[in-house]
């Protein structure tokens, strides 16, 4: 459509200008269905009357894109601009332009040297992948995010430097990149995706003199290892950086971290144990998916928000705690834990997401994503809360833990020797207590 829309307005021009023109004179350069056509280069016009490049006829092998086409200021290099393009050694972005768009160089063979003029503030994915000759990349302050695959497959590439400013790297940035050796990288820096670095010099020495790689303070890679104690001062567990770790037993999360990332710890099927630190403020989205083994679990009070499906598919887990503090458990974020049959939750909660807790896994069950309700599934805390509306929502049974009887440990409403019973089997490690306010 924006196409569609740059022929007509451009259509619109020629037509508007002939008159006063000598005949067969064109003012803006030849148009196609594609795009106005400035000399060697094509592009259109952006909703702001601003040029994109989109393509590129000509065989120089310096190329220094214009600052201005036909008038119009360049603000964007388009979709696949000059991909595969066989001659361009060298390429500089003109000041002004904001966007570098998806895979615009990729697979450019001969292209050595890219320097990014001030004004681009985001290199989209696969901008720059597998340009194999490129060895000198000079990015702007003015950017803000690095794209997936931006970079992947420069075998070449020997140093980066993010400015400050950026704010996010994406999955497989820099991956496969062979030659990079040095890495550096501003504070503004707040997220690294998946792999980003996987595959490159830096990261491999990283692990091998480290045991991890950490940039900023965001851990996003470590060498196997069955005990891991993460350092203090690391903030940031970066998305997947345990994923499918089949070596991990035991980790100790310390309180400077505030986010475990996405996946961070998903799929880590002998982990066991995971101690998460006072400190800690939130635990996103499939962290501890799939910790199969994993048996308990104690939230800290600092924890502010549990994301979805968080905990999802841990069918060891047996107990749990949710101290006051948390104010959000998300969807599914507690699910298919076959064991777990009661909760005891906070007057701070808010927000329990769907299916949160109490739905564990049926073979039966095909047409409800093998998901069904817990038919004896209690759940603990206080009158009015947000805890109760959802025991009730979901049929489950709801026990006030301000008219919980002393010393009723199984909650029958009496105390007798069933009670003494379930605390020694309790404090000789055998069994578990949800409500430990009742064995004060």
């Amino acid at each position: 459509m924006k196409r569609l829309l740059s022929f007509v307005c451009a259509l619109a021009l020629v037509t508007g200008a002939a008159a006063a023109l000598p005949a067969g004179a064109d003012p803006i350069g030849a148009f196609t269905a594609a795009g106005a056509q400035a000399s060697d280069y094509t592009y259109e016009l952006t909703e702001d009357g601003t040029a994109r490049v989109i393509g590129y006829s000509g065989k120089a092998a310096e190329l220094v894109i214009p600052a201005k086409l036909d008038g119009h200021a360049v603000t964007e290099i388009g979709v696949e601009a000059f991909m595969d393009n066989a001659d361009i050694t060298r390429a500089v972005i003109p000041a002004g332009v904001k966007k570098i768009g998806r895979a615009a160089f990729r697979n450019c063979s001969k292209l050595t040297s890219v320097t990014l003029g001030e004004g681009v503030a985001e290199i989209d994915e696969f901008a720059f992948e597998s340009c194999a000759e490129l060895v000198g990349v000079k990015l702007p302050s003015s950017l803000k995010q690095i794209g997936g695959a931006a970079f992947r497959y420069c075998e070449k590439l020997p140093r980066i430097d993010i400015p400050e400013g950026v704010v996010s790297i994406d999955l497989l940035a820099f991956a496969g990149c062979e030659a990079l050796a040095e890495v550096s990288a501003g504070e503004s820096l707040e997220h690294i995706g998946q792999n980003a670095f996987w595959g490159t010099a830096w990261q491999d020495t990283m692990l091998k003199e480290e045991g991890m790689a950490v940039i900023n303070g965001i851990l996003l890679a470590h060498r196997l290892q069955k005990n891991v104690v993460i350092p203090d001062g690391i903030r940031k567990i970066a998305e997947c950086a345990f994923r499918q770790d089949n070596f991990i037993e035991s980790v100790v999360i310390p309180g400077s971290v505030k986010i475990i990332e996405e996946m961070a710890f998903s799929q880590c099927r002998f982990l066991t144990s995971v101690d998460i630190r006072d400190g800690v403020e939130y635990i996103d989205d499939w962290a501890f998916y799939y910790c199969e083994v994993l048996s308990s679990l104690r939230i800290p009070g600092s924890v502010r928000r549990i994301g979805n499906n968080a905990f999802d598919s841990c069918p060891a887990l047996t107990s749990v705690e949710i101290p006051e503090g948390v104010e959000s458990i998300g969807s599914e974020a507690f699910k298919w834990a076959q064991e777990l049959s009661a909760v005891k939750l906070p007057r701070s909660l808010t927000d329990i997401g769907y299916r949160a807790f109490g739905y564990i896994y049926s073979e039966a069950a095909v047409f409800s994503n093998f998901t069904v309700r817990r038919e004896k599934f209690t759940v603990l805390s206080y009158s009015g809360t947000q805890a109760e509306s959802y025991a009730k929502e979901n049929g489950f049974t709801f026990i006030d833990l301000d008219t919980l009887t002393k010393g009723d440990v199984n909650f029958d409403s009496l105390v007798n020797m069933k009670d003494y019973s379930a605390l020694q089997q309790y404090l000789s490690g055998w069994g578990n207590l949800i409500a430990d306010t009742a064995a004060d």
